[in-house]
């Protein structure tokens, strides 16, 4: 009699051990499950171009901030100060204006020659489709001037926009400077 209840003693916990390893891989498997399907993952990227944004383009090339100087001329040796700030403007699907904060009356624009500049007043000239390489980084496609970018060359120079390409001189990091 005394060996009979250690018996089904026994007996129970293997069936329980069965049962709690089929627990236990169950719960495994929806932990794997969530972490690879999480839906945070299918969230678009954080809003960097929500209209009324203020952005810093980082450039890939320079590792300086593009910037727009007082006479309307832009060169990537800025900082983070308000020359190298831009508000965001939608104006479509995938289609956003860069206003500088320093100089709300300056704008980035590709011009007729193909040169990128700061003295656009936020017209057609003014308008770029963004194009996402990484997490965070883009590259700035003129809507008037097919295959024309915003691009520095290494020196920091502002790129000849029909020169530039979709490669390192054309891709800066976004950065939200500040939330609309």
């Amino acid at each position: 009699m005394h060996h009979q209840p250690i018996i089904v003693h026994v007996t129970s916990l293997i069936f329980f051990g069965v049962v709690n390893v089929q627990y236990l891989l169950s719960f495994v498997f929806v932990i794997i499950l969530l972490f690879f399907i999480n839906p945070i993952c299918f969230r678009k990227m954080p809003g960097f171009f929500r209209d009324g944004n203020i952005v810093i383009l980082h450039s890939q090339n320079t590792g300086k901030n593009l910037r727009i100087m007082p006479d309307g001329s832009v060169n990537g040796h800025g900082g983070n100060g308000d020359k190298a700030q831009f508000k965001v403007h939608k104006n479509g699907k995938g289609i956003i204006k860069f206003q500088n904060v320093d100089n709300p009356h300056h704008w980035l624009r590709i011009t007729n020659d193909h040169k990128l500049c700061g003295k656009g007043s936020g017209g057609h000239h003014c308008q770029f489709k963004k194009i996402r390489h990484d997490a965070g980084v883009f590259s700035f496609e003129s809507v008037e001037h097919r295959g024309c970018h915003i691009g520095l060359k290494d020196n920091g120079d502002a790129k000849p926009a029909n020169n530039t390409g979709t490669g390192k001189a054309s891709r800066f990091s976004v950065v939200i400077h500040k939330k609309h």
